[in-house]
C-alpha cells in the first residue's frame, strides 16, 4: 500500500465536531461563508497492483491508462483510509485580513507547504472539478489526475506535479436537474471564493518575490498551472470577475504557466472579446482547450436545460477571434465511453496536458496530434494505431487487454466485473453472431481481436477456441503471454 497526501482549499461545510480533523466535507457551503476558504490536507493509502492495473488499463484509440476507473477507485480510498488535517486559523471570518494583523491564516501555511514542495522540482496545478461531484469524488479525481500526470515519462525525469483540489460544495443530488441549477448557483459564490484565493495567492507571490530579490529566499523556478474540468470552467469564469474587480493594474497578474479548459460547461463565445473570459490569457502564458463533440453531458446541458452551445462540445463560436495564446484540441476521434466527459483523465489526452506541463511545444512532433488546417490554433487528437499498441507484455498486462477485448466484443454493456470476464468459459461467450467481421466466424473475429492485445505475431486460431470446451477467457490470456516469453 501506498500514501497519497493531496492539498485542497474549500468552502463546503464539514462533517465531525472538530473542524479541524473532519471526518469529510458536505454538499452544503461552510457556515464561515460562502467566500471563506479552509485549506489542508487529505492522506489516503492505495494498493499498487490496483494502481498499476488502472495505469496500464488499454483504451484503444486512446492508447493506456485509464484515469476514469483510477478515480472510482480513489474515491471508495478515500471513504475507507482517508484522513483530513485542515491548517487551523484564528481569525475574524468575514474582517478584512489588513484590519487583523496579528491574525493566523490558513492560506499562508498552506501556500508555504506548497513552496516547500515546488522546492523540490515540483510543478503545481490547482484542479477544479465539475458539477454534481461529492468529496470523495472530488479527493478520487484529483489523486487519480496527479497519479495519471506523473506516470508518463515524456521528457523531464526529475519534473513532477503535485494537483491541488480547490472543492466547491457541488450539489451530488440523485437528481440530476435540480442538481445542475442548483451547481450552477453555487458555482457563483464559490467562484468568487476561488478568486479572493487567487487574489491572496498574487499578495503571497509578491511577497515572496521581493525576498528572493533580497536574497531573503530561494527561487523555486517551478511553476503554477490551472485545470478546470465542466460547470468548473463556470468557477473560474466567475473567479475572472472576481479578480477583475480588485485588481487596479492595466493587466490581470500572470499566476499561471499553462490553464486547460476540459470539458468546459460554459458558453461558446466565452473567451471572445466583451465576455467573461476575454481576458484569461492575460492570467497565464497559454490556455488549451480540449473539447468532443459527442460529449454527451454537454449535449444534455445544451438541450435539457437551454444553454448556448457549450465551449467544450462545440469549440470557440469564432476560434479566428480568439487570442494566439489559445489552442483548441479536438478530442472526439479518441474519446470512447457512455458520457465521454471526464477523458481530461485518460491515455494520450492525460499525455498531452503533461507535455504541454513539460515544455513541449504546440507543434512538437512527440505529441499525438495533427493540425486540422483550419487554423494554426486549432489541433486534433490522433488515433492511437490498435494494431500496433505495445505493452510490457507481462501476464497482468495481456490478461488486462484480453478482458476488455471480450468485454467489448461479446457483452456489449451488460455490466460485469474483469474477475467474473476471466472465469468465463469461451463456450459460455455470446458467440452466435459476429456483427465485428461480417463473413468471418465469431470464434475468427474475436481472436483477431485478441492478437492486439501483444505487438508480435502470434499462434492463436478460432478452432483452439471451439475445441477447447474448458478454456476459459483468462486460459487464453495465458496461452496468449506464453508465446511472448
Amino acid at each position: 500500500m501506498t500514501e497519497y497526501t493531496l492539498y485542497y482549499a474549500t468552502n463546503r461545510n464539514h462533517i465531525g465536531a472538530d473542524r479541524w480533523k473532519p471526518k469529510s466535507y458536505g454538499k452544503g457551503f461552510s457556515k464561515d461563508g460562502r467566500e471563506n476558504l479552509r485549506f489542508g490536507r487529505v492522506t489516503i493509502r492505495a494498493d499498487d497492483k490496483e494502481i498499476k492495473k488502472y495505469l496500464e488499463f488499454p483504451m484503444d484509440e486512446l492508447g493506456f491508462g485509464n484515469g476514469e476507473k483510477l478515480s472510482s477507485y480513489l474515491a471508495d480510498q478515500v471513504k475507507k483510509t482517508g484522513k483530513i488535517a485542515a491548517y487551523k486559523e484564528d481569525l475574524i471570518a468575514n474582517e478584512p485580513d489588513a484590519y487583523q494583523p496579528n491574525a493566523v491564516f490558513g492560506s499562508n501555511q498552506f501556500f508555504n507547504d506548497l513552496k516547500n514542495e515546488m522546492m523540490k522540482s515540483t510543478d503545481t496545478l490547482i484542479y477544479i472539478h465539475g458539477y454534481n461531484i461529492d468529496w470523495n469524488n472530488a479527493v478520487g479525481n484529483a489523486i487519480a489526475l496527479q497519479v495519471m500526470l506523473n506516470s508518463v515519462t515524456t521528457g523531464d525525469t526529475v519534473q513532477k506535479v503535485l494537483v491541488v483540489l480547490f472543492t466547491w460544495p457541488s450539489d451530488g443530488s440523485l437528481f440530476p436537474y435540480r442538481a445542475y441549477y442548483s451547481d450552477r448557483k453555487d458555482v457563483e459564490d464559490s467562484g468568487y471564493a476561488v478568486g479572493r484565493a487567487l487574489l491572496k495567492l498574487r499578495d503571497f507571490l509578491t511577497v515572496l518575490m521581493e525576498r528572493v530579490r533580497t536574497k531573503q529566499e530561494e527561487f523555486c523556478q517551478q511553476e503554477l498551472h490551472l485545470l478546470c474540468h465542466s460547470m468548473g470552467n463556470y468557477v473560474l469564469q466567475n473567479a475572472a470577475r472576481k479578480i477583475k474587480e480588485n485588481v487596479l493594474t492595466p493587466a490581470l497578474p500572470k499566476l499561471f504557466d499553462h490553464v486547460f479548459l476540459c470539458a468546459a460547461d460554459v458558453d461558446d463565445n466565452v473567451l471572445e472579446a466583451g465576455q467573461p473570459l476575454e481576458r484569461l490569457n492575460e492570467l497565464c502564458r497559454s490556455v488549451s482547450v480540449y473539447y468532443n463533440r459527442d460529449d454527451k453531458a454537454l449535449m444534455l446541458s445544451d438541450v435539457s436545460k437551454g444553454n448556448p452551445e457549450r465551449l467544450g462540445a462545440n469549440v470557440a463560436a469564432h476560434p479566428h477571434l480568439l487570442h494566439n495564446k489559445i489552442c483548441q484540441i479536438d478530442c472526439t476521434d479518441v474519446v470512447t465511453g457512455i458520457t465521454q466527459h471526464s477523458y481530461y483523465l485518460n491515455g494520450s489526452i492525460n499525455n498531452d496536458i503533461i507535455q504541454s506541463i513539460e515544455g513541449f511545444t504546440q507543434d512538437d512532433p512527440r505529441r499525438q496530434r495533427v493540425t486540422t488546417g483550419e487554423l494554426p490554433n486549432v489541433w486534433k487528437m490522433k488515433k492511437n494505431n490498435k494494431e500496433k499498441m505495445i505493452m510490457a507484455n507481462s501476464f497482468e498486462n495481456i490478461r488486462s487487454c484480453v478482458r476488455t477485448k471480450v468485454h467489448k466484443f461479446c457483452f456489449s454493456e451488460i455490466q460485469i466485473t474483469d474477475e467474473k470476464i476471466g472465469a468465463t468459459k469461451i463456450n459460455d461467450l455470446h458467440l452466435t453472431q459476429n456483427s465485428h467481421m461480417p463473413g468471418v466466424s465469431p470464434q475468427e473475429a474475436l481472436v483477431a481481436q485478441l492478437k492486439k492485445c501483444v505487438d508480435i505475431q502470434i499462434e492463436l486460431s478460432g478452432d483452439q477456441l471451439k475445441n477447447n470446451s474448458d478454456l476459459t477467457v483468462d486460459d487464453v490470456a495465458a496461452l496468449i503471454y506464453a508465446q511472448t516469453v
